[in-house]
């Protein structure tokens, strides 16, 4: 499952793969109201997921997009539907209107190369010298 992030603040986009057969959704709930992995009943919204084939035998792509989120807020959220859930995860929105910077790094495809001990080290070598040279987006 991915977390990214949306047209702007109020938005995030989600993206999963299952193997169900059923309509995706995705529940959002305010994070104080999820206790352990017991989400709320009467969830805050749901959203509609878009169903794809993937290239992945058996299972299929699942987007969908938040909206409606809420500066400073922490959210739970979980993905599922008729056959079941994930458990829930949290993500906190920061406040709007601001500027804002930020380092934004891809897929590395660890492990592709054979060497997957190697791939994490170049990965490692790779994150530290962003943050060495844009400290204040490291936190």
């Amino acid at each position: 499952m991915a977390l990214n992030i949306g047209a702007d603040e109020t938005e995030r986009m989600l993206t999963w793969y299952s193997d169900s057969e059923s309509a995706g959704e995705v529940q959002l709930a305010h994070a104080e109201d999820v206790a352990g992995d017991v989400f709320p009943a009467n969830p805050i919204a749901s959203f509609e997921a878009v169903r794809e084939a993937s290239s992945v035998e058996g299972f299929a792509s699942f987007k969908a997009t938040v909206t409606g989120l809420e500066a400073d807020t922490e959210y739970a959220y979980r993905v599922g539907g008729g056959d079941g859930w994930s458990k829930s995860y949290e993500f906190k929105t920061a406040g709007f209107g601001g500027s804002f910077s930020f380092l934004a790094a891809g897929d590395p495809q660890i492990g592709s190369s054979g060497n997957a001990g190697s791939d994490t080290a170049g990965w490692t070598a790779t994150l530290e010298k962003a943050m060495d040279c844009f400290p204040t987006q490291a936190s």
